[in-house]
């Protein structure tokens, strides 16, 4: 998979060398499908941006993108552009220099937490997910908001 370099001011060969490092920082537990596959183009682009404002900063190139493994690629196109994964935990140093990225829009969207018990049946999980979607959830007495909370996916 190759990008495009409309907007980018490097020759093709640096591009490449760049991907090519930024690759090195990049590790997933995704499924290996399409969407694991730009995702991880996408993570390559975001790992090889933060390494370039490292660089000019003077810091050690150390961004890294770890994806989980429901890794996937952004759905919302500005993000996409940005190549902010989808699915991963990202970082960009040990905490030892002040840096902190300040334009990446989080906003914990398909995140899940749960618990797994024995019974693991497809049956009981719909179940589950049907009861917890009539319920208001909170934590910290802050209201949970689900916009895209259906079992199947459908958006409400």
């Amino acid at each position: 998979m190759k990008y495009e370099l409309r907007d980018l001011h490097l020759k093709r060969k640096e591009f490449d060398e760049r991907m090519s490092f930024a690759e090195k920082y990049l590790f997933s537990l995704g499924l290996k499908d399409v969407a694991e596959e730009i995702g991880r183009e996408n993570a390559k682009l975001f790992i090889a941006n933060m390494h370039s404002i490292q660089e000019k900063l003077g810091y050690e190139k150390r961004a890294m993108v770890v994806g989980a493994p429901n890794f996937t690629f952004q759905t919302s196109s500005n993000k996409f552009r940005r190549g902010i994964p989808e699915g991963a935990r990202f970082t960009w140093g040990d905490g030892a220099y002040d840096f902190v990225i300040a334009d990446l829009e989080i906003d914990f969207c398909g995140m899940l937490v749960g618990v797994v018990e024995d019974d693991l049946s497809l049956e009981r999980i719909l179940n589950t997910l049907h009861e917890m979607r009539e319920k208001r959830h909170e934590i910290d007495n802050i209201k949970i908001e689900r916009s895209y909370f259906e079992p199947g996916g459908s958006a409400r």
